[in-house]
């Protein structure tokens, strides 16, 4: 029994696709420089720039730490600082790469923060190992990113890692402040209930071990002991019709436009695609509908108004994971590489047969008051994928037709590495989509690391172009 990524159960066939983010740091000190597969479907890439041996020697140059902006709170979901802008955050190695290229086993969490020229590098706080706000486990295996969420409704977004929190503040986290641990398994934040709270969908452990686990919503505010203002009822597992005591995901989402979040759940699943289905908000068990609907197979999920009527679109796709037993490592042709949007108004799903799989990002780049999807791909934490897929949103939703792809590559040699890099190992990861300097088109962010160790680049574009480009091996200490 297991799992296995499509990229790695169908060889020359097309590669599983995941996603990623990625920030910087300084306030909180963390090294030198502290301040505080391919498919005829696809299109040619665009242009690649901040490519060149040059551009990333450039990137790598000291960024002089300059204070963060001191924030007053506000209700910009990714605002970590409260000053009105959204921020980037990552996990990355902490401290130089050992002589036979290993990572240290140590790690930091950087944030860098937006304003209004954008996402600005010299404004960073890094966490670093022995900081009480630095949760004991974030795991080794980078990219990792938190989900940025104001879960005690003070202004500030913080950062949630599963089951940790790392508390948000007026200039970022105070590396004084504990951390704190929610219990055990947690999907992403929405406010589910439209008390303008955040709330936090749970999976509870099956009350025999065997049996399917129920699930139930903590109620925001969530304080700094971790405690909710109220804890909702339990409900029975919506997806599994088998006791196989398989846990499965909860995706917060707009599926209808109205003031509440709605919840999908997917999976209870060996590695496989799993059953989805929508649960909207309403007034039945648990504070849904007392009836799920069934969306189609697929592990992910995510929402955006596609189409531009302020209703928000529910998209469910293959994710790309198998499962690795005879007989079982492939999906069907309907579920294989593709997705499906399901409209806010209720109108027919729309189906869209892409050729990719992997984990979606969205957001409004180009300001037209529709949102696009955004896919990457990752496998053993590289990217499987050369380029980032953009599909655009239209009058009738998700336009295959005008899709494009975003290409960029990381640096050929890299410290404790004695050999060069091969190409599969250069591509980056699609990491955020985030309108940093509040102009009504959101950036996108790429970011390369190697799996286990720094340092990291990252890439913020408006359009196809750079507007900025750094590296964070200098105030990691990860450049050499």
């Amino acid at each position: 029994m297991g799992e296995r990524s499509r990229a790695s159960s169908r060889t020359g066939f097309r590669t599983a696709a995941v996603t990623c983010a990625l920030l910087l740091c300084a306030v909180a000190g963390c090294g030198t420089d502290d301040g505080g597969g391919t498919s005829d479907k696809r299109p040619s890439p665009t242009p690649a720039t901040g490519d060149s041996a040059d551009a990333q020697k450039d990137a790598q140059k000291p960024v002089p730490a300059a204070p963060v902006p001191r924030g007053d709170g506000g209700k910009i979901r990714d605002d970590v600082n409260g000053d009105g802008h959204p921020d980037l955050a990552y996990v990355t190695s902490y401290g130089p790469v050992g002589e036979d290229g290993g990572g240290t086993g140590r790690n930091c969490v950087v944030i860098v923060y937006g304003s209004d020229e954008g996402l600005d590098p010299a404004t960073r706080t890094v966490l670093k190992p022995g900081d009480a706000a630095l949760p004991g486990q974030l795991g080794t295996t980078y990219p990792t990113y938190p989900v940025l969420a104001d879960l005690d409704a003070d202004g500030y977004a913080d950062l949630q890692f599963g089951a940790n929190v790392i508390w948000g503040g007026p200039t970022g986290p105070d590396p004084k402040t504990p951390s704190t641990a929610l219990p055990a398994v947690t999907g992403a934040p929405g406010d589910f209930d439209g008390d303008g709270r955040l709330d936090v969908p749970l999976v509870e452990d099956s009350r025999d071990g065997l049996g399917s686990p129920p699930f139930r919503v903590l109620y925001g505010p969530i304080d700094r002991n971790g405690t909710p203002a109220r804890r909702g009822e339990s409900r029975p597992d919506p997806v599994n019709r088998t006791s196989n005591g398989l846990a499965y995901s909860l995706h917060a989402v707009d599926a209808d436009g109205d003031r509440t979040a709605d919840l999908v759940a997917s999976g209870n699943t060996d590695g496989e695609q799993g059953r989805a289905v929508l649960l909207n908000a309403g007034d039945g068990p648990a504070g849904f509908a007392a009836q799920p609907r069934e969306l189609r197979t697929g592990n992910t999920v995510t929402s955006g108004d596609f189409d531009g009527d302020g209703k928000g679109d529910v998209v469910v796709g293959d994710s790309g994971s198998r499962n690795n037993e005879p007989g079982y490592e492939t999906e069907a042709p309907e579920v294989d590489g593709t997705l499906t949007v399901y409209p806010g108004d209720g109108g027919t799903p729309q189906l869209l047969d892409l050729d990719l799989a992997g984990d979606y990002l969205v957001g409004d780049t180009d300001g037209d008051g529709r949102d696009e999807l955004l896919i990457g791909s990752t496998s053993d934490g590289y990217a499987s994928e050369p380029e980032i897929t953009v599909i655009p949103g239209g009058p009738q939703g998700l336009d295959e037709e005008g899709r494009r792809t975003l290409r960029r590559t990381g640096p050929a040699r890299v410290p404790g590495v004695k050999s060069k890099l091969t190409e599969e190992k250069r591509r980056p990861h699609l990491a955020a989509v985030r309108d940093f300097d509040q102009d009504g088109r959101a950036e996108v962010v790429l970011h390369w690391t190697l799996p286990q160790r720094g340092p990291s680049y990252v890439w913020v574009l408006e359009g196809d172009k750079d507007a900025v480009m750094f590296g964070d091996g200098h105030f990691t200490g990860a450049a050499g």
